[in-house]
C-alpha cells in the first residue's frame, strides 16, 4: 500500500481531534496522468537497467517506486502495473529473498488477470518466476505444480498463433514461445529428479521429444 494511503487516515484522525470537520479538510490534488505516465516510464526504465547490471538492492528501491507511480494511475493501466510488481519480484530474487519474490509476483498476477488469461504467455512468465522461486527454497511440490501452470500457458500461446495468417512477426513470437516452453521443461525435470519422481521425469522427458 503507497505510503500516502497508510498515512491518510492518521492525518484525518488529528484534524477531527482539533475540532475541525471533516468537511473541511483539503482533498488531495489531482495527480497529472499525462506527467505521472512520462515519470513512470522513466522510472520503469531505470529500474530494468539495474536489474539488467545485477544491481539487485539499487533496483528494488528503483522498482518499488515504479510500483509506487503506477498505483497512482486514473486508468487501470494493468500491464504497467504487473511489469512494475515484476520487477521487484526480480530485485527479491537477485538477492534471495524468494518468499518476498513470490508475493510480488503474485500480486503481479492478481493485478494482470482483468487483461490477461492463463493462454498469454505474460502469465506463464510470471508463473515460471513462482516456480523458480519455490524451486530456489527447495519446495519441489510447489515448483513442479507451477512448472506445469507455465507448461499449459506456453503451450497455449504457441496453439493460438493462427498458422493461416502467420507473418514473420507471429512466427518469431511462436518461436519464442517454444523456446520458452523447453526452458521451463528443463527446469521442470530437473525438480521432477530431485522429487525422486520417477514417472514424472519420464512423462516430462517424452513431451520433450515430442517437442518441435
Amino acid at each position: 500500500m503507497p505510503l500516502t494511503l497508510r498515512i491518510a487516515p492518521l492525518l484525518a484522525a488529528l484534524t477531527l481531534l482539533s475540532g475541525a470537520p471533516a468537511s473541511a479538510q483539503k482533498r488531495p490534488a489531482p495527480v497529472d496522468q499525462i506527467q505521472l505516465a512520462r515519470q513512470f516510464f522513466a522510472q520503469e526504465g531505470k529500474c530494468r537497467g539495474l536489474l539488467r547490471d545485477g544491481r539487485w538492492k539499487e533496483a528494488e528501491a528503483s522498482c518499488r517506486e515504479s510500483v509506487r507511480l503506477a498505483e497512482l494511475f486514473a486508468d487501470h493501466r494493468e500491464l504497467e502495473k504487473k511489469a512494475a510488481y515484476a520487477s521487484v519480484g526480480h530485485a527479491l530474487m537477485g538477492q534471495g529473498s524468494y518468499r518476498e519474490a513470490i508475493k510480488l509476483y503474485s500480486r503481479a498476477v492478481e493485478v494482470a488477470r482483468p487483461r490477461l488469461d492463463d493462454g498469454d504467455a505474460e502469465l506463464g512468465d510470471m508463473f515460471f518466476n513462482i516456480a523458480l522461486a519455490h524451486h530456489a527454497l527447495r519446495d519441489l511440490d510447489a515448483a513442479r505444480e507451477w512448472y506445469r501452470k507455465a507448461e499449459g500457458t506456453y503451450r497455449a500461446a504457441h496453439s493460438g498463433v493462427n498458422e493461416a495468417e502467420l507473418t514473420e512477426e507471429g512466427a518469431e513470437m511462436k518461436r519464442g514461445y517454444l523456446k520458452a516452453l523447453k526452458r521451463v521443461f528443463e527446469h521442470h525435470l530437473r525438480a521432477a529428479e530431485e522429487a525422486g519422481a520417477d514417472a514424472e521425469v519420464k512423462d516430462i522427458r517424452k513431451q520433450m521429444a515430442e517437442l518441435p
